[in-house]
């Protein structure tokens, strides 16, 4: 009896399998354990594309500047436009080592800041080119009274005349879409391609003090609405080879690929035209 006692102690005891082998069954199990993934309805609905987009506080207490002669080459403009000026600072200049031209103190060869102020615009030169009298070359305005600007690829969503609510500095504020030539600037071609950016000028309806230390603003705006459509949240999605793929659970658990179509991008939501039904079951990244 105590042979067999000790026998048993002694396969029992820590010294007869190494610990690795031990734990060998551990993986083994955990292979057949069912993965849980996150999961997500395909919904049917309203879906809506915003953007915020970015504005710059701008004054409109301003001053077009441009040279009284013609035919003079441009020796530069030494600006653009959101440079920010000192009075009697160089903004343009044309080349008065051109000899054939007697000009008067009316007909000054260089443009200077009459003022502290911002530039809202400044005349692109190429080499060679020359001035026409009378045409605009800078615009300077004083820090008084304001309009915001957007450069933005969005441009065709906002709706002259129409109202937005800006936020500058913490705080509301309602700004109305204008064209160009209402405060002022040349009008400018839009671009014929797509997601091009544009200029978009907005006018203020009230003064506000904020505007005196802010240079920044921004807005959110409506790009894009669509009814009675299908749609899964974005990180649903994935590319694989440029095809759009979701990811579902069959009724065994397993993970399976399927294709699937997309239309509007709504950010957190992405439209589904193909592959997927209302209610289906889509697994999260």
């Amino acid at each position: 009896m105590a042979v067999l006692l000790a026998a048993a102690m002694l396969l029992s005891g820590c010294g007869i399998f190494p610990k690795e082998e031990e734990l060998q069954t551990d993986p083994i199990v955990q292979a057949y354990q069912q993965d849980e993934f996150r999961m997500a309805d395909v919904e049917r609905g309203r879906l809506e594309h915003y953007e915020n987009i970015d504005v710059t506080v701008q004054s409109i207490d301003q001053t077009n500047m441009s040279f009284n002669v013609d035919d003079m080459e441009y020796k530069g403009v030494y600006v653009a436009a959101g440079d920010h000026v000192v009075e009697g600072q160089a903004l343009a200049e044309i080349d008065p080592a051109q000899k054939a031209h007697r000009l008067t103190s009316e007909q000054p060869t260089m443009l200077k800041a009459p003022y502290d102020g911002i530039v809202l615009y400044a005349k692109e030169v190429a080499q060679g080119e020359r001035c026409v009298a009378g045409d605009l070359v800078v615009v300077v305005a004083k820090s008084t009274n304001y309009i915001l600007s957007a450069y933005t690829v969005y441009w065709k969503s906002f709706e002259v005349g129409k109202s937005y609510n800006v936020t500058v500095g913490g705080e509301e504020l309602p700004a109305t879409v204008v064209t160009a030539e209402e405060i002022g600037l040349p009008a400018q071609p839009h671009p014929t391609e797509d997601n091009v950016p544009d200029r978009v000028y907005f006018k203020l309806e009230t003064a506000n003090s904020l505007l005196l230390a802010a240079t920044k603003g921004n807005l959110r705006i409506l790009i894009e609405a669509k009814d009675d459509v299908l749609y899964v949240p974005s990180s649903a999605l994935t590319t694989v080879n440029d095809q759009e793929i979701v990811y579902m659970q069959d009724e065994n658990g397993i993970r399976s690929v399927q294709y699937v179509k997309t239309g509007m991008d709504a950010g957190s939501y992405v439209e589904i035209t193909d592959g997927l039904k209302e209610g289906d079951k889509v697994i999260l990244e």
